[in-house]
């Protein structure tokens, strides 16, 4: 199905096609190499939240 929907986009025209993966899972990984993608860099996600009014973890 990736490979299928990747292909329709290019056919379209789209010069990129960008796939956010699970790095831990070297299965699916190997597989999109595979089918043509690339690695291009490795994206962590931060999520800051407020402290609780008490100062003991984030909001309820």
């Amino acid at each position: 199905m990736t490979a299928a929907t990747s292909q329709a986009e290019l056919d379209k025209g789209r010069r990129f096609i960008f796939l956010f993966t699970d790095l831990s899972n070297p299965t699916s990984n190997k597989i999109y190499q595979q089918i043509g993608y690339q690695p291009v860099i490795d994206v962590d996600q931060l999520i800051f939240v407020e402290p609780a009014a008490d100062g003991e973890g984030p909001p309820a």
